[in-house]
């Protein structure tokens, strides 16, 4: 039996300018992608970008779309089933395109909600660099490796504006892909719509905030449960003081997602050193290399926030998957492994990672040479211009440019072991 087709709708390329900390940045993403500079360059900022546009704005793309094919077979008074094959043989894809396409996509306040909820600020125009007027974001959108549309978000002091422009003949590919069946019940009765190939991707974005949730994880929801008791009134959903929670939207899916692993047993193996065995709502840690099982608040915060990358991944098979930082608080030979992991599990997806690790970068870039990574891209960003710039590699000779920062440090350690060296050789003489 052959295997179906599946879908794809990927964020290709991202072109940024005064957006939050960044000044400019053009990063065109491979199958896996790693963003590298210091602290408060913007990597956050442009990882949660990517992941609230494949969150969000893709699926609506595809639902939008389909929306309004179904509007118009409902006003040619259409009944009944109606096929994709039905579809294009009745009707000129060039009539569908012109009805689908002849008001806006999405409002103004559909991307200031989203904004609102990823970056938790109260007005669009904090999200403009400081000292600049407006900020500009453009995503490319490709379906099943086609261009699709481009989507363009301008974000001044007083307003936020979109404008999205499709390619030629791409509605009439998204219909071909996903192959829609409509069927319209009798008048006054809605309406229901099926996929040949289901247009469903999972993007998972894995936090930074991991390793500090991942130990204490069930005792935390337990806790803020406790929390809101204590501020409902008893019988009530009425809180007892007015108060207000803001969570940014990436966290609290990823607890989210976190929550519903620990509602599933299962074991995880981490790397060589271990598994992770969740059940009872409870994770625990079997230790391969000393045979001993432990509760996982017990284990370090390195393996404390792997398990953060691991569980879910396992559990949700993400199409997408971006994770702040993979290396925080392990030791290199550990940060190698891990590098090893996330390129054996691009393979079948795509990934784009945010790093300070050198170790990392280096190890990716061998993955690379070796052909386990197939597409590798890597993007450093300046801390005094804003400006991101693509890194240099060798697929040859594993060599990649070394990022500036990073650079900068190993340079200023060895001036400062050179000068100990000659003060010391100066005393002995």
């Amino acid at each position: 039996m052959m295997e179906q087709q599946r879908f794809r709708i990927d964020i290709t390329e991202l072109d940024v300018r005064n957006f939050g900390a960044i000044k400019s940045a053009d990063i065109e993403f491979a199958e896996f992608t790693f963003l590298v500079g210091p602290q408060n360059t913007g990597k956050t900022y442009i990882a949660t970008l990517a992941a609230m546009l494949a969150k969000q704005v893709s699926p609506a793309l595809v639902s939008a779309v389909v929306s309004r094919v179904s509007t118009f077979l409902r006003e040619k008074e259409m009944s009944g089933s109606i096929s994709y094959e039905t579809l294009n043989s009745s009707f000129k894809m060039d009539d569908i395109e012109k009805f689908v396409l002849k008001d806006a996509f999405f409002q103004a306040n559909f991307f200031e909600q989203l904004f609102h909820q990823y970056y938790l600020v109260s007005e669009t125009r904090e999200l403009i660099r400081r000292g600049e007027k407006e900020a500009t974001i453009k995503a490319y959108f490709k379906v099943n490796g086609r261009s699709f549309c481009t989507l363009a978000i301008q974000i001044t002091i007083d307003s936020l504006s979109t404008k999205l422009d499709f390619e030629q003949g791409a509605i009439g590919f998204l219909l071909e892909s996903i192959k829609p069946e409509f069927y319209f019940f009798p008048e006054g009765m809605g309406s229901r719509i099926r996929y040949g190939t289901s247009p469903r991707q999972v993007t998972h974005y894995v936090p930074a905030e991991r390793f500090m949730v991942i130990p204490i994880f069930a005792q935390v929801i337990n806790l803020l449960l406790s929390v809101y008791r204590g501020l409902v009134q008893p019988g009530t959903l009425e809180l007892q003081t007015p108060t207000q929670f803001s969570m940014k939207q990436l966290l609290f899916d990823y607890l989210s997602d976190l929550n519903g692993a620990l509602n599933t047993p299962g074991t995880y193996k981490v790397i060589d050193m271990g598994s992770i065995i969740v059940g009872n709502r409870q994770i625990s840690f079997q230790d391969s290399i000393h045979d001993a099982k432990f509760p996982i608040y017990s284990a370090g915060s390195g393996l404390a926030q792997l398990s953060g990358i691991i569980i879910p991944l396992a559990r949700l098979n993400p199409d997408f998957l971006i994770v702040e930082e993979p290396e925080v608080n392990l030791h290199p030979d550990a940060q190698l492994k891990v590098a090893e992991y996330l390129g054996e599990v691009s393979t079948s997806r795509r990934i784009l990672i945010t790093t300070h690790s050198h170790y990392l970068i280096a190890k990716l870039a061998i993955l690379y040479s070796k052909g386990v990574i197939r597409t590798l891209s890597g993007y450093y960003i300046d801390l005094a211009s804003g400006v991101t710039r693509k890194l240099e590699m060798n697929r040859e000779n594993a060599s990649v440019e070394l990022p500036q920062s990073i650079e900068s440090a190993m340079e200023s350690l060895a001036s400062e072991a050179m000068k100990l060296e000659h003060n010391f050789t100066t005393r002995e003489n």
